[in-house]
């Protein structure tokens, strides 16, 4: 693994507007969705599906191969998907246990 390679597999990249390319060309290791971070507006759980696949498949076609980690910031529940239930912060919270 070249320096640049591991530097850039070390970035984060912010998920709005990110596509497959846009992962390749920076290299970035791991891609967060955060507030506002939508694939389009009332997304549903396969268009978020879908977009997160683009970024992989974009990851995986690097020389390396390595899979990129996706994450989002949904603490107290993803009410970014459409007609997602959101559930009270403590059963998040007791689900991890």
């Amino acid at each position: 693994m070249f320096y640049f390679t591991l530097n850039s597999s070390l970035q984060m990249v912010k998920g709005f507007s990110v596509c497959g390319v846009t992962v390749v060309w920076y290299g970035a290791g791991s891609v967060l969705s955060g507030g506002g971070s939508v694939p389009a507006p009332q997304a549903s759980a396969g268009d978020w599906a879908s977009m997160v696949n683009e970024m992989q498949k974009g990851s995986l076609s690097t020389r390396l191969g390595i899979p990129m980690i996706y994450g989002i910031d949904a603490v107290h529940g993803n009410n970014n998907a459409y007609r997602a239930t959101i559930f009270p912060h403590n059963i998040g919270l007791g689900a991890t246990r």
